[in-house]
């Protein structure tokens, strides 16, 4: 269920939330000929494990923890060892591909993010995701 448009239930969040300060945003520069991530930000040792020690105490990780079969978010049980299961699809397409964009977004594929000088001839491409 998104809350992102209930105010009081995003000061709420807010309020409860950790504060940590960023000392420094990673991004990959733009005449880089080598594919990476886009942006990007690094964390310490320290604020990682922080990090998984306070996930491990909410009650999801918890309940998941008791329960290996089924993911809870989803609802389906996870793979057995030695199964393969495709939980998503990716794509790249020309950012000037206007009719394939709509296309795909017709098979439900969504954007995520745009991948910089993709292409040979210097354009970019929309990095598209669809869940199977």
């Amino acid at each position: 269920m998104d809350k992102s448009e209930d105010e009081e239930f995003m000061k709420e969040k807010i309020a409860q939330a950790e504060e940590i300060k960023v000392v420094g945003i990673i991004r990959q520069d733009e005449q880089s000929v080598a594919q990476g991530m886009s942006c990007g930000i690094g964390y310490t040792k320290d604020l990682k494990e922080y990090d998984i020690n306070k996930s491990n105490e909410a009650e999801i990780v918890k309940e998941q923890k008791d329960n290996k079969e089924v993911n809870l978010f989803s609802g389906l049980n996870f793979p057995k060892e030695g199964e393969n299961r495709v939980d998503f699809v990716t794509l790249e397409v020309r950012k000037s591909n206007i009719a394939a964009q709509e296309l795909y977004k017709k098979f439900n594929y969504e954007l995520v993010t745009t991948k910089r000088n993709y292409y040979e001839d210097g354009e970019d491409a929309l990095y598209m995701v669809k869940g199977v």
